[in-house]
């Protein structure tokens, strides 16, 4: 196969990215699959990632950073309850809108300075937010952990189709938001 000129490391994530928002799980990314949509042999793509590690950290700070963007707009002009309700919306959009890439983006990010700030990025908003509410830092901690948890499931499921109870998913999410916002009042 005859290498396509020009290929550059931004094309290498974004087409990885195009094959997880159309249905690759971010596990089952494959250099061989990429290559083959690139035009270009495996062996091309170690010029530009550094295998499929570097391939998946790769996409997961792309994920995190588009994430990042998303929930920092939420949180612009609003305050208090109101913010962190627009700041959780924000995350159920984007794991609705792109559930593989939000899998990608919840990734441990170890000792990689990089990940670490694509991390704290994501986790800004919410942390100032919570943090002017009076909010101590053990008790964002468990706060977080549970929301992170409740979005990441309710991505999961909702992407697998698992939701076939006749009521709404606007209204599930409607209630995730107001559960979430209340325990805030119970800890601050």
């Amino acid at each position: 196969m005859a290498a396509r000129a020009g290929i550059r490391r931004d094309d290498v994530i974004a087409e990885a990215i195009l094959m997880i928002d159309e249905g690759t799980r971010p596990v089952d990314l494959r250099l061989g699959a990429l290559a083959r949509r690139l035009g270009i042999r495996p062996q091309s793509l170690y010029a530009h990632v550094d295998g499929t590690e570097g391939l998946g950290r790769a996409v997961a700070i792309a994920g995190l950073d588009a994430l990042a963007t998303a929930v920092t707009e939420a949180g612009i002009g609003v305050s208090g309850s109101e913010a962190v309700a627009a700041i959780v919306r924000a995350h159920l959009d984007f794991a609705s809108r792109r559930p593989g890439l939000y899998e990608a983006a919840i990734r441990p990010p170890g000792e990689d300075p990089e990940l670490r700030a694509a991390v704290a990025a994501v986790s800004a908003p919410l942390e100032q937010v919570l943090t002017g509410m009076g909010m101590g830092s053990n008790d964002r901690v468990h706060w977080t952990r549970l929301f992170l948890s409740s979005v990441y499931g309710y991505a999961a499921l909702g992407s697998a189709g698992r939701f076939a109870l006749p009521v709404s998913t606007d209204d599930t999410e409607a209630a995730l938001i107001e559960m979430l916002t209340r325990r805030l009042v119970v800890s601050a």
